[in-house]
Formats: structure tokens, sequence, C-alpha cells
């Protein structure tokens, strides 16, 4: 739908994280510098370790990149971390549809998200995907508290 009012930028948001104040104009700058493809930094749920993948292989399965740094600037990764990512529309032109699919790889019953596939597409036409290092998001966990014994 977004295709349809011939936008600027397409930017994609998760309902469980928080951005800064400036993502917006700070991606935008970036797709304007000529950058198709660009994230901040997601910390992963479980751990807070930056959400960045590669491709080890010659599928399309992703491997989160063992000490990632960040505060360093523009760096070029595979796989960025999802939510809080801006594209230049012209992506879309580049690939073909489905551009959003889910699959599987070895072993039988591993899951290739809709995400990873695609980014493997883009890097199969050799669109580059960049993370801003010094935009940080947070992520939003859930979890559950029990009654203590004694009620203070």
């Amino acid at each position: 739908m977004a295709l349809g009012i011939n936008p600027d930028y397409i930017m994609w948001i998760d309902a469980d994280q928080v951005y800064q104040e400036d993502t917006i104009a700070r991606l935008a700058k970036h797709i304007d510098d000529g950058m198709m493809v660009v994230n901040g930094v997601t910390p992963h749920k479980e751990n807070g370790k930056p959400m960045e993948y590669e491709f080890r292989g010659g599928d399309a399965v992703a491997t989160m990149i063992d000490g990632f740094q960040v505060n360093r600037g523009l760096v070029k990764v595979d796989v960025p971390g999802g939510g809080g990512q801006m594209m230049n529309p012209r992506v879309y032109s580049i690939l073909s549809p489905p551009y959003y699919i889910r699959t599987e790889a070895d072993p039988p019953g591993m899951r290739i998200g809709e995400d990873v596939l695609f980014f493997w597409k883009l890097k199969q036409a050799g669109v580059e995907s960049w993370v801003d290092t010094d935009l940080h998001f947070g992520h939003i966990v859930n979890g559950i508290i029990n009654v203590t014994n004694g009620g203070n």
C-alpha cells in the first residue's frame, strides 16, 4: 500500500521497541545520502546483544555477529535487527514479489523468517544493508511478577 502513494521513504517499526527522538530524521538522512536500507541497533530481548546478522554460508541462514560493537558510525551488515528500519522505496523495484515469505532450510524443520529471506534476496541483488551503530533502540520485554509470601 505504501508504494501506491509514491513515498520518499518506507519505515518499519516494531510495537515492542522504543526509539530515539531523532530516529526518523537520522535514518532519512542516510537514505538521502544514498543508502538503500539502514537500521539502528536493536538489542536482543534475552541478553541485550546487538541483533546484527551475517550470511556465512551459501544460503539464507543468518547467524548473529559475535562481538558486534556499537558507537562506531555506519557499518554494513547482511541482516540488520528489523524494527527501526528505513528503506528507499526503490528496493521493491529491484526485487520480484513476493517480497516476504517464510521457508525452511537444513536441518529439516529449520525455519527462515520472512525478514531474513528478504535480506537474502537483497544481498543476492547487490543491495547493501547498513546499521547506524550510534542509533540505539530499546526492546520491551514482558514478564510475570508473582505474589511473594507475606504480601509486603
